[in-house]
């Protein structure tokens, strides 16, 4: 007998592809994620055809408290400190990450950019345990 690893898409997951853009000079897309329960999931970004795919970054904040003066909440978990460069082929993901049921979180999907720049489509690509609608803001 010989043991296997779970392929990433294993059963209890569920798969939600979201698609999006950058118009010429914008840099930052923000999504609403909020779940019922308590949900692990993770995201991946890509780029769709780009003469010159960007330099990328994801991020994941607390929601906005109206409440409180601040236009954002804390960052609790990234892509990395860095911009991935998606021309070489480098990730860009937020793996695993507990959502609590009843918050609500904003998701930065970032990029370096100019005034100068393109239209950029991009897809997120979300896995999750739970059900979790990506909203656009």
């Amino acid at each position: 007998m010989t043991l296997a690893p779970l392929r990433e898409e294993r059963a209890g997951k569920l798969r939600r592809t979201v698609t999006s853009s950058w118009e010429s000079g914008e840099t930052t897309k923000r999504f609403i994620l909020s779940t019922l329960r308590l949900t692990a999931f993770s995201v991946r970004l890509s780029v769709l055809k780009s003469r010159r795919p960007p330099f990328v970054r994801l991020s994941l904040r607390e929601g906005i408290d109206e409440e409180a003066e601040e236009e954002e909440g804390a960052e609790l978990k990234s892509s990395g400190t860095q911009y991935s460069d998606l021309s070489l082929g480098e990730p860009c993901a937020i793996e695993e990450f507990d959502l609590v049921g009843g918050e609500e979180y904003i998701l930065y999907v970032e990029r370096l950019g100019d005034e100068d720049d393109e239209d950029v489509e991009f897809l997120l690509d979300f896995l999750a345990d739970g059900e979790l609608e990506p909203i656009e803001i």
